[in-house]
């Protein structure tokens, strides 16, 4: 006697969400699907472009700090000794600068009488 062939995956076996169902083309489904199956793959790329750009840039960014730095330091401390000393030079907001000429007594009186 011979025994019949037993396939070891029958589709009795296997749970309905896991057997093979037919493939669709783009002409079967709806225009929605394709719009979202789209727009999903581009935001993902996007996303991860963004994410890989930023991974870059803080690599960049560190390795120029690691090296540059120690280089830039007197330079920025000078700069802004600089910004320090022009604000304490400059007058304050509010307050106007007193043009010299203007505090002549004579120059006052012409003004006085022209009002």
């Amino acid at each position: 006697m011979t025994e019949p062939q037993i396939n070891p995956i029958q589709s009795a076996d296997v749970p309905p969400a896991d057997q093979a169902t037919p493939l669709t083309t783009i002409y079967q489904v709806s225009g929605w699907q394709i719009f979202w199956r789209n727009f999903l793959a581009g935001f993902s790329r996007a996303f991860g472009s963004l994410i890989l750009y930023f991974v870059v840039f803080f690599v960049i960014a560190g390795i120029a700090n690691y090296y540059l730095m120690p280089y830039l330091k007197p330079l920025v401390g000078t700069l802004s000794q600089t910004f320090e000393t022009l604000n304490q030079l400059s007058p304050q907001r509010g307050q106007d600068l007193v043009n010299p000429i203007m505090e002549k007594p004579a120059l006052q009186n012409i003004l006085n009488q022209t009002k």
